[in-house]
């Protein structure tokens, strides 16, 4: 009886969005997944940068005593 009154396409359309629901779920974990992992790459390259930014910083001011040279090299005046 419900089906003469358009019961079926009810459950239809609630079956049809359920499946494309679960995929959209699946998607949106992975898009999360991937955006954790390129913001710790970041972070990563971020921090790698300002160590090495540091270590010619101090290398390159004359008489600066945190500079670091290795024991045996002259230091480039």
């Amino acid at each position: 009886m419900a089906n003469l009154f358009g019961g079926g396409d009810v459950q239809c359309d609630r079956l049809q969005i359920a499946e494309l629901e679960l995929p959209g779920a699946g998607l949106e974990r992975r898009g999360e997944s991937l955006r954790d992992r390129l913001f710790q790459e970041v972070a990563a390259w971020v921090l790698a940068n300002e160590l090495v930014g540091q270590r010619l910083c101090s290398r390159a001011i004359p008489g600066n005593p945190t500079a670091t040279d290795a024991p045996g090299r002259a230091r480039h005046r």
